[in-house]
């Protein structure tokens, strides 16, 4: 078992983090306020404890000298791009959006708001949610082939082979 609150003695008289960072420490002193936590009391006030004992000193100093944690680059957000517009309708609701933005000075997120919940537009609404939903439908397939397959499986019964239902 490692000894974290001799490595945070080590980092707060050397500098030197020994490949622990914030994380490891913060994590501790949370493990010690979960385990001597007193009936009655709340979790913040057992981490409060513990950061009022000598070792919990340690463990805080420790904390705030250690690096933070690198990312692991899976992490990071994707890069965010302009979305196409699913399919004629929307690109129609987009243009839409757009001027009104414009003419209105108002920001392209309230246009879009105000043109959707507008009842002369209600037609163009819902030929824009049918197209997501279509589009939605389309990426799922395309990331998940086989429970694409399965759904389709299931739907179409003709291409049940099973025993019972005398179709072999």
């Amino acid at each position: 078992m490692v000894d974290i609150l001799g490595f945070a003695k080590i980092l707060n008289n050397t500098g030197e983090a020994s490949g622990f960072t914030r994380d490891d420490f913060h994590h501790e002193i949370q493990k010690r306020a979960a385990a001597t936590r007193l009936s009655g009391e709340t979790s913040a006030q057992a981490y409060t404890r513990v950061l009022l004992t000598p070792e919990g000193k340690e463990l805080y100093k420790a904390y705030r000298a250690a690096p933070a944690p690198v990312q692991a680059a899976q992490d990071f957000p994707l890069p965010k791009e302009k979305p196409e517009p699913a399919g004629p309708a929307s690109r129609e609701f987009d243009d839409l959006a757009h001027d009104m933005a414009r003419k209105k000075g108002i920001s392209f997120q309230q246009a879009h708001a105000r043109l959707y919940t507008d009842p002369e537009r209600a037609e163009l609404v819902r030929r824009v949610k049918i197209e997501e939903r279509d589009q939605t439908a389309r990426v799922a397939a395309s990331r998940s082939p086989i429970a694409s397959a399965t759904r389709e499986f299931g739907r179409d019964g003709s291409l049940g082979r099973n025993p019972a239902s005398g179709r072999m």
